[in-house]
């Protein structure tokens, strides 16, 4: 809904970023509550997925283009579900071994 309140794209930019600086500690938020269960394999994908989440984001901060605002979608998309499996995936890598 913001983007047709907010023809310019600033305050809607700011909202994305707000929101995912909120995204960052809650993506991390699994390996300290569940710390026998996940560990370094889900750490580093959180980091890594995370960090490239974020670069899109001040990309799109930086320069409000259509492309940047349909990478940062598409980043949105993929980023949950593949945390996501990575944490199945180590969570029964934990469970085996």
């Amino acid at each position: 809904m913001l983007p047709v309140v907010d023809r310019s794209g600033q305050k809607t930019a700011l909202a994305i970023a707000g929101f995912t600086l909120l995204l960052l500690p809650a993506t991390f938020a699994p390996v300290l509550a569940m710390p026998g269960v996940l560990g370094l394999s889900y750490l580093f994908a959180t980091a890594v997925s995370g960090l490239g989440f974020v670069a899109l984001v001040a990309r799109l901060l930086r320069h409000r283009r259509r492309e940047n605002a349909r990478a940062v979608f598409f980043a949105s998309i993929i980023h949950l579900p593949a945390l996501l499996g990575v944490m199945v995936a180590d969570a029964a890598f934990h469970a085996v071994f």
